[in-house]
């Protein structure tokens, strides 16, 4: 995109000016001098890029890898702070002294819950993208293009068991969505209840807390386990530096801690012994139910008998058994994620070990990327497909991700002609050829590209008549135009979405100019440092927030137009600067003309 946009502000000021020249020497000499400062640019922008503020892909992509396990362990201890809230809490309706909303709202801890998934989701999309650029990258470091890939990986096989972690609150949402639970609990001891709806909730509350109660000291001391781990890795891979510890021997001992050589048999040891005794949750579990096991019940499951209470043996209880059983499934569910999510660690530790033990993490060597990463860079480079009918601007959609492409199967790759067989004999692929060339001057990109070449010429016609050419230069329509062509997109909903971002980011150069030139009532040195300030701005919104992208082009490119014209007038005075045939304007004018430029060529876009 950024690169069509330059060559048509270089087509545009070409042209516009060339009527004016009185010999093919002239022209040369401006187009020598118009290529001289564009690359000027370049090379100063290159230059501030790779020397004063130099910012690889591969330093983003590790500063997501720490961020992400960051979240995760987030994830983790608020899923236990949730889980140890409904030791006395409501689960089906948050806090019992809430008032009576509308809709019920979540408690502080399933609020934290949900509102860091959708930070790990958002990060896990980004990074998803800057992957694919920090392999192709040459860079002085430890870990290659594949280490970043595999790290990446493990990170994908925590975040599904953490996000199924987090699905309990949806459980308990649901459960009291079916059973109109979703209200305030009734604050009547459960013996003064008299609704049998009312009293079969309170009595399933109590039951959770007795439940959670039970589950209170494994889950935490597997979640520490588990953040350890992380640490672990954090520690291992660089990522962060070793935190001061302060030795205690007599409350840990030779425990080894996160970092050092011998954590991670250490980790494996309390991993294995928290999967080991998944027998004590169900031996838990049916002492509050009233069972009595054996000692040796789950070693000899076949012979083993057990006591179960009286209302087990009654037939009409059934309804009592699915209740009991419902539960007892969300309490293993629960189980099974931990006990994957603290594997799954357990093998992201020993990774990041391996890698200590094989010495790419002892120094850093020149990172090349291989010959078939090369290969496939060059290959997406000249081939990329694309599906006619999506609307991409920048590489992104207007939900600010970036635009991908779905395989939805060979029969969707290209339309089916009711009316002609796909050919067969040579005679036939060459007349089917022929019919190619019709199908690519009626095709939805040929017809875009005859709509932007009306549109432009609507306002460039204008430029190129003899009693008109003047007023075109003088008034400086050439910013219309240019808007013209930036501004059309296929498709008129993204077309009107992208007009308003470019009068808003107009609209608020204009603004932040008449700031940038009076505050400092028109002193240069002051000028250039506000014109400092707010043009970060913009690249800001660029960074930050790319589905406002056209704002923060816009926004920068118009104050710079501004600006620096203000400044080049009191340089070099008024008559030089409009012997190139534009008129002066103060910048009260220069402004406000500017808006009106821009919303001319957007007007002229949104017609066509």
């Amino acid at each position: 995109m950024i690169p069509g946009i330059i060559a048509t502000i270089f087509a545009n000021v070409s042209m516009v000016y060339a009527p004016q020249f009185a010999s093919m020497a002239t022209g040369i000499s401006f187009v020598k001098r118009l290529l001289e400062s564009f690359f000027t640019g370049f090379a100063i922008g290159g230059a501030v890029s790779l020397l004063i503020f130099p910012m690889t892909m591969r330093g983003v992509v590790f500063k997501e890898f720490t961020g992400y396990i960051m979240l995760l362990r987030k994830m983790t201890k608020a899923n236990l702070t949730y889980l140890q809230s409904l030791e006395e809490g409501d689960m089906f309706f948050g806090r019992s002294d809430t008032n009576v909303p509308e809709k019920p709202k979540r408690t502080s801890e399933a609020q934290a819950i949900k509102d860091t998934l959708a930070g790990l989701a958002a990060l896990h999309g980004k990074l998803s993208i800057d992957l694919t650029f920090a392999k192709r990258e040459v860079a002085i470091g430890r870990l290659g293009p594949d280490d970043l890939q595999e790290i990446f990986k493990q990170l994908r096989g925590l975040m599904l068991p953490i996000i199924g972690l987090s699905s309990v609150i949806d459980v308990f949402e649901r459960i009291a969505e079916d059973r109109d639970w979703n209200h305030p609990a009734p604050k009547k001891p459960f013996e003064e209840l008299d609704d049998p709806n009312e009293r079969s909730r309170m009595e399933a509350v109590q039951d959770w807390h007795a439940i959670f109660k039970t589950m209170r000291e494994p889950f935490a001391r597997i979640v520490g386990d588990i953040d350890e781990g992380f640490e672990h890795v954090l520690i291992t891979l660089q990522l962060i530096k070793p935190p001061k510890r302060e030795a205690d021997a007599e409350s840990e001992g030779d425990r080894p801690h996160p970092g050092e050589k011998d954590f991670q048999s250490y980790h494996y040891k309390r991993v294995d012994e928290y999967h080991s005794q998944k027998r004590n949750l169900l031996r838990r579990w049916c002492e509050l139910r009233g069972f009595s096991l054996p000692d040796d019940f789950f070693e000899n499951t076949q012979k083993a008998d057990f006591k179960a209470p009286d209302w087990y043996h009654n037939v009409k209880n059934n309804d009592e058994r699915q209740k009991y059983r419902a539960r007892l499934f969300i309490v293993l569910y629960v189980d099974f994620l931990l006990d994957s999510i603290a594997l799954t660690v357990h093998d992201f530790v020993k990774y990041a070990d391996a890698k200590v033990e094989s010495g790419k993490l002892g120094r850093k060597r020149l990172i090349v990327p291989g010959v078939k990463r090369l290969r496939k860079w060059i290959k997406s480079s000249y081939s990329r497909k694309q599906d006619a009918y999506t609307d991409e601007q920048h590489g992104m959609n207007e939900d600010g991700n970036r635009a991908s492409n779905v395989y939805l199967g060979d029969a969707y790759n290209k339309r089916k002609d009711p009316e002609h067989l796909p050919p067969s004999t040579a005679w036939e692929k060459f007349g089917d050829r022929l019919r190619g060339i019709a199908h690519f001057l009626r095709s939805p990109a040929s017809s875009f590209g005859f709509r932007a070449a009306c549109a432009t010429m609507c306002l460039a016609i204008v430029a190129y008549l003899h009693d008109t050419q003047t007023f075109y230069v003088r008034q400086r329509l050439f910013w219309a135009q240019i808007m013209v062509g930036m501004s059309m997109s296929p498709s008129a909903g993204q077309s009107l979405f992208s007009f308003a971002l470019r009068l808003v980011g107009t609209f608020a150069a204009m603004v932040t100019s008449f700031i940038i030139w009076y505050i400092v009532d028109g002193h240069t040195a002051g000028v250039l440092v506000f014109f400092w300030f707010f043009v970060a701005w913009g690249f800001f919104i660029v960074l930050k927030f790319p589905r406002f992208i056209p704002v923060g082009m816009i926004y920068s490119v118009t104050n710079t137009l501004i600006i620096g014209y203000e400044l080049q007038v009191r340089k070099i005075g008024v008559t030089v600067s409009e012997s190139n045939g534009q008129a002066y304007y103060p910048i009260y004018e220069l402004a406000p003309y500017r808006l009106a430029t821009v919303a001319a060529g957007i007007f002229v876009a949104f017609i066509w």
